[in-house]
């Protein structure tokens, strides 16, 4: 989305903007008589197309038919979208206006949907009179036309009640938003300050792209000889029309026979393809982000009106086919005629909720999908989603990303008007700046021009940006503003940081460029911040860690050489490091991990069990089919041959136990009857030692003291400054322990005891909070905080060094463990949670 006030660089002269995107319209040359040879044709191109598996799910019969134009049948997993000129305005309640497409509505189905939940809903539309025009197989999104007449509100709103229906919306009006009365600005080439303000140069002397990392613009088609795309690797979506209006979109390069090329080579998708990747090495005209990454570009304007939902989402699923790894979209909803009006915050959730099935798709398919906030002005977009949907849906939205827009001071960027007068604005500007008036008229305090608000998550510059003129061909520039300029920039960013490290999954790069970005000097900042490009690549660099797992729920890892052990929405898991294969540790009704601390030593895990047969300790060795329960008790701990166990039986003194893994033999320690076992943490063991939290009942200050026990000295040794200091967890090493103080929440210290020495020492001095802490032979890692970084931290034991190898960011910090090869830890967001492994060697 952006507004264009231009002038073209040596050129005094107005250029003239065009309200709408040229469409290249060619005579057809279908012929019913080719109908068999189309076929034949169709039946070919499927190979591109999903599986016979989803032909059922969403295939048509026979041949469709408008206005005695005949087109020949589809296959049915092809990908296909009726057009329309025909428009009017909807209302849904709680909703402002929408401009439509008329008597259009699109269906999404859920993943869970059976066949006859399916063909129920197509029964009930057919029964109605709807048509079948449509349909997104991928998606599992097909696309129905009324009869002239229906109430499309009442339709929508008993197709959202069927079984099996996921979304059901009309098919809604997009726009860019081009001014349609630009103004005269001053010389283009002041317009590259954007370039230092997100440190681009910087970035390019580490990378300058990947031709393994294609980009996707949603968009008009790109126009390639405007002089700023020589030599660029520039992928075209094949998007053709039949006469009844219907569009096929396939990867294929030639075109169909009765199927006529349409594609626009507009102004706002050369831009932002430009911005997003037009070489800066090729001596003409401007720059973009990633010189070497392929640009993918699917037209999307389908009519009189330029873009409607439904294209985009069939242009997603044909970018995605098509291998994108980003997709740019700078588009938002139209909603009056003349699509200047502002969107509500409702509006906006259910803007975005249209767009659920793309951003499923691109989930499914690890893509990252980067949206243009927009230019209304709304300072409260507070809610991605509407209200009523499920916690697991946000799943997706860990693969988008909101880009504001922010100007050269770094504030958030201000109505035009700026623009529109130029440097005669600057001293009121200045004097106005975190008011942002307009130039000409102070009573216009407050009038914003990008959106903000809490799902808005990064910024970038979209004030006075050289930009490509696409009317010219000598790679002439002009000036232009908006988040449709600033989105480009991030989603080029994002594919720097994919080319340089292919293992990152998209949660992971939008998290890097969030926890890189720069705090501004301005009046506020947009987001996390604005775009450091340089400093993403140089965060990802410091931290190649890498996903292992994900999963609504990830908890207790614990790591052992290569091998990691995990629970993944309840499942007790293995994984391998290296070949990142991950298996289920065997669970039937009889016998089944349960969900506390696993602990893994060798090929061996301990657990807590449970079933119509086990309840107490269990331990399963690697690739066999059962695990064993050994003993009644709970929270084991493992070292080489021996397992640490705690068991109480009602009635009795708690008993700390040893078992030899190889021999079955079993050692044990009654504990006085005034302790009690504090049942966190687990029970820690090393060589014949078992450490233990326990509670004094008969103790002046009935609090939690640390002990550790000697199976073979019989020695239980008392550790004072546990209690004293008031420690929470402890990890037990050789002769070290490490253990975390919680003073308040979120503040917290971490601990080394030494035990010949007894001496105990805050590691983690100067941080203004420690916690979650591990110990591995001389290296601790824990989570903590020292008021300029927060985030996962090493200490060297012998080195005296700490590092931080994770700066905490979008993601919240969960359990960690940390073994000789690996870090191992869990970040979760809002919607889900991921295992991250951090190679040490």
């Amino acid at each position: 989305m952006f507004l264009r006030h231009t002038k073209a660089m040596g050129n005094n002269e107005r250029i003239e903007e065009k309200n709408e995107f040229d469409a290249v319209r060619r005579k057809s040359a279908f012929e019913r008589g080719e109908t068999k040879k189309t076929l034949k044709r169709f039946r070919e191109l499927s190979k591109f197309l999903l599986t016979a598996g989803l032909s059922a799910f969403l295939g048509i019969a026979g041949c469709a038919k408008n206005d005695n134009v005949e087109i020949p049948e589809m296959p049915p997993n092809a990908t296909y979208i009726k057009t329309t000129d025909k428009f009017m305005s909807f209302q849904q309640e709680g909703l402002s206006p929408t401009q439509v497409a008329k008597n259009q509505v699109l269906v999404t189905f859920t993943e869970e949907a059976t066949l006859p939940h399916i063909q129920e809903v197509k029964e009930w539309l057919a029964a109605r009179g709807a048509k079948h025009v449509g349909q997104i197989p991928d998606m599992k999104m097909v696309q129905y036309e009324l009869r002239n007449g229906d109430d499309l509100s009442n339709i929508l709103d008993e197709l959202k009640e069927k079984e099996g229906v996921w979304i059901a919306s009309p098919n809604t009006v997009l726009t860019p938003l081009l001014d349609p009365n630009p103004n005269i600005v001053g010389d283009a080439i002041n317009g590259f300050y954007w370039a230092d303000k997100i440190d681009l140069r910087e970035a390019w002397d580490i990378t300058t792209g990947s031709s393994e990392v294609p980009i996707a613009i949603l968009d008009s088609g790109i126009r390639v000889g405007s002089g700023h795309f020589s030599g660029k690797d520039i992928r075209v979506g094949l998007r053709c029309i039949f006469e009844d209006g219907t569009i096929y979109y396939g990867s294929d390069i030639e075109p169909i026979e009765g199927c006529i090329i349409k594609s626009s080579e507009g102004e706002h998708g050369t831009v932002v393809g430009a911005m997003t990747g037009a070489r800066g090495d090729d001596g003409v005209g401007g720059f973009g982000i990633a010189w070497k990454n392929p640009l993918i570009t699917v037209d999307v304007v389908n009519s009189t009106r330029g873009v409607i939902m439904g294209d985009v989402q069939a242009a997603a699923e044909l970018a995605i086919r098509m291998g994108a790894k980003v997709m740019n979209i700078s588009l938002s909803a139209c909603h009056n005629d003349a699509c200047t009006g502002q969107a509500t915050l409702e509006d906006r959730a259910y803007f975005r909720n249209e767009f659920l099935p793309a951003m499923r798709l691109a989930y499914k398919n690890d893509v990252l999908v980067v949206f243009a906030a927009g230019n209304d002005g709304f300072k409260h977009d507070d809610k991605w989603l509407p209200e009523d949907h499920s916690a697991s849906e946000y799943y997706y939205v860990d693969n988008a990303i909101l880009v504001g827009a922010t100007d050269d001071w770094d504030d958030p960027t201000c109505t035009m008007d700026w623009v529109a007068l130029g440097p005669l604005c600057e001293p009121r500007r200045y004097l106005h700046r975190c008011e942002c008036a307009s130039c000409s008229d102070l009573s216009t305090l407050g009038h914003y021009f990008t959106v903000e608000g809490t799902v808005v998550e990064l910024s970038a510059p979209g004030y006075r940006i050289a930009m490509p003129d696409w009317e010219r061909t000598d790679g002439s520039l002009v000036i232009g503003n908006g988040t449709s300029l600033s989105a480009p920039m991030v989603a080029g960013a994002a594919a720097l940081v994919f080319g340089e490290y292919p293992q990152f999954r998209p949660v992971k790069v939008k998290d890097i460029l969030m926890r890189s970005a720069r705090k501004g000097d301005g009046c506020r900042d947009v987001g996390a911040g604005v775009l450091d490009v340089a400093g993403a690549l140089e965060l990802a660099n410091e931290e190649v860690c890498y996903e292992l797992a994900s999963g609504t729920s990830i908890s207790a890892p614990d790591i052992y050489e290569n091998t990691v052990v995990f629970f993944q929405d309840g499942i007790l898991k293995y994984g391998d490091v290296q070949t990142k294969e991950i298996r289920d540790v065997p669970a039937t009704e009889e016998c089944s991990p349960t969900a506390l601390w696993p602990h893994i030593w060798e090929n061996t895990i301990v657990m807590n069990c449970s079933g119509t047969s086990c309840d107490g300790v269990c331990v399963y060795r690697l690739g066999e089919e059962n695990i064993e329960m050994v003993d009644e008790g709970s929270w084991p701990g493992i070292q080489g041959n021996r397992m640490g166990y705690m068991k109480q039986t009602p009635g009795e003194p708690w008993t700390l136990k040893m078992y030899d893994l190889v021999t079955s033999d079993v050692q044990e320690y009654i504990l006085p009857e005034s302790f009690e076992v504090f049942d966190i943490p687990p029970t820690g063991v090393y060589d014949s030692k078992i450490t233990a939290v326990i509670r004094d009942r008969e103790a002046v200050e009935w609090r939690p003291e640390l002990y550790i026990y000697d199976f073979d000295s019989g020695n239980l040794q008392h550790i004072p400054s546990y209690g004293e200091i008031g420690g929470r967890v402890n990890v037990i090493y050789g002769d070290k322990i490490v253990f975390d103080v919680e003073r308040a929440v979120h503040d917290s210290d971490v601990f080394l005891y030494d035990i010949p020495s007894g001496e105990t020492t805050l590691l983690a001095d100067g941080f203004s909070f420690a916690e979650r802490s591990d110990i591995w032979e001389n290296k601790v890692v824990f989570y903590g905080g020292d008021g300029e970084r927060t985030g996962l931290f090493i200490a060297d034991l012998s080195a005296g060094t700490i590092t931080n190898i994770f700066r905490e960011g979008t993601m919240y910090l969960g359990a960690l463990a940390i073994g000789r090869t690996a870090v191992t830890y869990v970040g979760s967001t809002s919607a889900a949670s991921y295992l991250y492994v951090c190679p040490l060697e």
